[in-house]
């Protein structure tokens, strides 16, 4: 009799222990229930139901390797991008009646001045813009 109690306990002990889920901060965790989507589970503790909740597992890119994870990273994330020269165009209807073409064309940065200078061109007029 005392070892079925014993493993009455030793159960409930570890069904509490799948049911507690605690997620540390600035991390999130999706749950399925059944394979469906049920909730998104905010730092601290939370309560699921063992066996039929579970985290998805989700792709995440760790130190540039792929990997499977359960739990999302909610840091800001920072990527370098190749410097590149830009130019842009902008083209604007004013007035159903009339339509007005204006392009911007930024030049490429020089190494010597600060300040970048931008010409406007439009149709009805010429302005330069610092």
């Amino acid at each position: 009799m005392s070892y079925v109690l014993i493993a009455i306990v030793i159960l409930v002990v570890i069904f509490a222990k799948m049911a507690l889920v605690i997620i540390p901060q600035s991390e999130t965790r999706i749950i399925e229930r059944l394979g469906r989507y049920y909730a998104t589970l905010k730092p601290g503790i939370n309560i699921i139901i063992p066996f039929i909740d579970r985290a998805k597992e989700i792709v995440v890119l760790n130190r540039g390797r792929y990997a499977y994870s359960s739990s999302i990273d909610l840091r800001e994330q920072v990527y370098d991008f190749p410097w590149r020269s830009t130019r842009c165009s902008t083209s604007r209807l004013s007035t159903p009646s009339r339509l007005s073409t204006r392009s911007t064309t930024c030049p490429t940065p020089s190494r010597n001045s600060r300040r970048q200078r931008c010409v406007t061109s439009s149709a009805n007029s010429s302005s330069t813009t610092r």
